[in-house]
């Protein structure tokens, strides 16, 4: 259920971040194919900022990495790495509910996970 669903989701909800990770996917696509150098718009908050540099170093390699031809695909394949993460920790908090108690307490516990709409919506917290 929470792969049928997500899925329909992530294509039919095109978000975009409007958080200071925005800034730095931004940032980290512009450096993909560019220079650190005054025509990027977010050099100024960067030096304000200077505690994000490594996950902007982490989003230009991965663009790098991946070879993505535009924007939209790219945040697409963000969205599908949050996806992947909250997933594998999905199948974690299970086993670990299992571990825990039994087979029907950890059903119980990943019927309240899957059924949760905020879960879902982490999707696209990128």
């Amino acid at each position: 259920m929470f792969v049928a669903v997500s899925f329909v989701l992530m294509a039919a909800i095109d978000v975009r971040p409007n958080t200071d990770a925005l800034t730095n996917i931004d940032t980290g696509w512009y450096l993909q194919s560019h220079a650190v150098d005054e025509g990027n718009k977010h050099i100024g908050w960067l030096n304000i900022y200077p505690n994000n540099y490594a996950l902007i170093l982490l989003f230009a390699g991965l663009s790098r990495a991946t070879g993505v031809a535009d924007a939209a695909s790219y945040m697409r394949l963000l969205v599908g790495i949050n996806w992947l993460c909250l997933f594998v920790g999905l199948l974690f908090a299970y086993l670990a509910a299992r571990e825990a108690t039994d087979t029907r307490g950890a059903n119980k516990a990943l019927v309240l996970m899957v059924a949760n709409p905020l879960y879902y919506l982490l999707i696209f917290w990128v």
